[in-house]
């Protein structure tokens, strides 16, 4: 019995060192790959090749409008207890702002955490674990935690990873949209340091 294109492919994965090495080069050599960028186009372009190379027909690139958002300098001071500047990423489709305000720990982002701190939360800086709450029951995703943020009266978001030795987090605050308010990844080690 002949395999099937789907079934060479899926072998491929598990397999072929040239799968890991066409991820390699999407990830490291191509960067960001934000929509409308030259990276994004080149990455485009590498995969339109490589699924003709693989034996797909009718390969081809499609133009579509959205909104585009482009990274721009974020900055993390701490002026209490000490003066620090701190590493951050802006998250995609922040809108740009300058914000003061007491960092709320609001642990994994449950509901219930937000609702126990909304008092708290108005007009501070929400600070959001990436890690899934146990008590929910479900996968609680990052825009969920930033929209609950934004409802609860905060006038920033800081997304934290949980992984030793990794940089910032980064993800968007919204499918297409701007976000209301900013919003900011950090790393484990930064977030621990708030």
């Amino acid at each position: 019995m002949e395999e099937t294109l789907d079934q060479r492919l899926a072998g491929l994965i598990f397999t072929s060192a040239e799968v890991r090495s066409n991820f390699e080069l999407l990830c490291d050599d191509l960067g960001s790959r934000f929509a409308g960028t030259k990276e994004e186009e080149a990455a485009a372009r590498f995969l339109q090749e490589k699924l003709t190379q693989y034996g797909f027909s009718e390969v081809h690139l499609e133009e579509f409008q959205y909104n585009g958002w482009t990274r721009g300098e974020a900055r993390l001071t701490v002026i209490k207890p000490w003066i620090r500047e701190l590493k951050c990423l802006s998250l995609p489709m922040s809108p740009p702002g300058k914000v003061q305000g007491a960092v709320i720990d609001l642990d994994r982002g449950a509901p219930e955490d937000f609702e126990r701190q909304t008092e708290m939360l108005r007009g501070n800086i929400a600070l959001v674990n990436i890690a899934n709450p146990v008590s929910s029951g479900r996968w609680i995703q990052r825009i969920e935690k930033y929209n609950r943020s934004v409802l609860a009266g905060a006038s920033a978001f800081i997304f934290m990873g949980n992984a030793e030795g990794y940089g910032a987090v980064t993800g968007a605050l919204g499918f297409n949209r701007w976000g209301q308010n900013p919003g900011i990844g950090i790393s484990r080690v930064t977030g621990l340091k708030l």
